[in-house]
């Protein structure tokens, strides 16, 4: 009774496997095409990326040199791609087919909604063509004043953190951001 059990329970594993395999055939060749951090079984490269936040970042960015412009790594059997060269993310971000986010951005979906960051295909094209021209350099141009007295203000902000052994950004970054948006709009309903 156990042997048909065990039997049974190891040919379905198999099937899986080998399902599994063939589904994702075409797309395991074209990542093996990609240059890639050392992976382990299951687990990927996730024993890298066990480590605190800043040294991750140290990390991501030490790896981003010398993969460049592009590299993938996996963590429990979910790939990731990074492109690192502004050349082909332009072309990325130009086309409507590879614009489908990854499965990180569904745990944003019920919080931002279906707007330009979550959405993807023709309709996340027609919203970054709609917002696209609003961030054109000649518009910005007019508002660089703000910018640079904002800018200066939380530089300041920073520098009277810079002796505390951690600092929470996100309130600063907020106000900053505030800011800029009231100065702007100030801007543009003055004149």
């Amino acid at each position: 009774m156990v042997t048909a059990l065990t039997l049974i329970i190891l040919a379905v594993l198999i099937v899986f496997v080998v399902y599994k395999y063939l589904v994702n055939r075409r797309r395991n060749a074209l990542l093996s095409e990609i240059p890639a951090l050392p992976n382990f079984p299951i687990i990927g490269a996730m024993m890298n990326f066990l480590k605190p936040p800043e040294k991750i970042w140290k990390y991501l960015r030490e790896i981003g040199l010398q993969y460049y412009p592009i590299y993938r790594f996996s963590v429990l059997n979910v790939d990731v791609v990074n492109i690192l060269s502004p050349e082909d993310i332009e072309i990325i971000l130009s086309s409507i087919k590879h614009t489908t986010k990854s499965m990180l951005y569904d745990m944003l979906h019920s919080w931002l909604g279906g707007g330009l960051l979550t959405s993807y295909g023709a309709k996340w094209h027609n919203r970054r063509k709609i917002l696209t021209p609003t961030f054109h350099f000649h518009i910005l141009e007019q508002f660089i004043d703000t910018f640079v007295e904002q800018s200066a203000k939380i530089v300041n902000k920073l520098e009277a953190e810079c002796d505390k052994p951690w600092t929470n950004v996100v309130p600063l970054v907020s106000e900053y951001t505030l800011n800029s948006i009231c100065g702007t709009l100030f801007l543009v309903f003055l004149f």
